[in-house]
């Protein structure tokens, strides 16, 4: 080659690479705008742990800092995924939480629409979905992981616990339940009423026929009032008279609760402490309920650790 056509050739090698560069600039400069705009999918908490930039969204509204947010989604991550392990969700983690909560907000809607009941809200938010679905499983996985074997408590454990909490946990309140006639202390005729009352108790008339002939606002009032430290004034006094008196026996009047009242005690239970074996359903449930979150709380542990 001569030194013309030398010199030709580098010159156009010169040409193209100088086109090139800026084509690639350009290319480079475009795929980084793209990566730029493209929202965060991820966001890193306590080093290593990451979280999926909604979920971390949604979790801080409800959270105080990102280590609570940490333990927040990993809580949620391992229950959903023992859910669906259990057949008790189609989803087994965030991403499929979101999905399942466009599909059921769907549901309601098309199920409104439709002229059906829908029971509970019409529309959950990501927080109010959260609470739901997790709720259930808090009640739900316990019993599905007893069933199949995975937790068990024996009923030496079962009485064990019953005979450390039976004071403030299986304990029930004494009771009156009692048929109640009121009249206002400020009706015109009211001495007339409570003769009229008087005779007509005195003449053996059903109290029950009294009470709508009297007091026709409503139907025969029944009530049933508990011992409770917070109890109204009025409804202590009444309360306080109910248990002393004679059931099926028609007392007053008396000038309680601001009015003047006769009532006629039903019956009355007196307080104690549920038996085991009466308690024992709820004792179950409460010892389950406490392995389950010790076997929950292990398996987070695994998570984050």
């Amino acid at each position: 080659m001569d030194e013309g056509g030398l010199l030709s050739m580098i010159t156009e090698k010169i040409r193209k690479f100088l086109i090139l560069v800026p084509v690639l600039f350009l290319i480079t400069g475009i795929s980084a705008g793209l990566l730029l705009a493209h929202p965060w999918t991820w966001t890193h908490i306590n080093g290593g742990y990451r979280i999926e930039r909604e979920t971390y969204t949604m979790l801080r509204e409800r959270v105080q800092t990102d280590e609570a947010v940490m333990e927040a989604d990993a809580r949620y991550r391992v229950l959903f995924a023992m859910g669906y392990d259990e057949g008790l969700t189609d989803f087994y983690d965030m991403a499929g939480f979101r999905k399942s909560l466009k599909k059921e907000n769907a549901r309601r809607r098309d199920a409104i629409q439709n002229g059906q009941t829908v029971i509970g809200l019409t529309h959950f938010s990501a927080s109010d979905y959260l609470d739901y679905m997790s709720g259930n499983l808090l009640l739900q996985l316990p019993v599905r992981l007893e069933e199949n074997g995975t937790l068990s408590v024996s009923e030496e454990e079962l009485r064990l616990y019953y005979e450390e909490h039976k004071e403030e946990q299986y304990c029930y309140v004494a009771r009156a339940t009692l048929e109640m006639l009121e009249l206002d202390p400020k009706c015109e005729d009211l001495d007339e009423v409570l003769t009229m009352v008087g005779q007509d108790l005195l003449n053996g008339e059903d109290f029950k026929d009294i009470m709508a002939q009297y007091d026709p606002r409503r139907e025969p009032f029944e009530m049933t009032i508990k011992e409770n430290t917070k109890m109204h004034s009025g409804f202590r006094d009444l309360y306080e008279l109910a248990i002393g008196a004679e059931p099926g026996v028609v007392q007053g009047p008396y000038s309680l609760n601001n009015g003047i009242v006769f009532f006629r005690l039903l019956s009355y239970e007196p307080g104690g402490i549920t038996s085991f074996e009466d308690a024992q359903y709820y004792i179950r449930k409460d010892v389950m309920s406490q392995a389950f979150e010790q076997f929950l709380q292990l398996k987070i542990q695994k998570l984050t650790g």
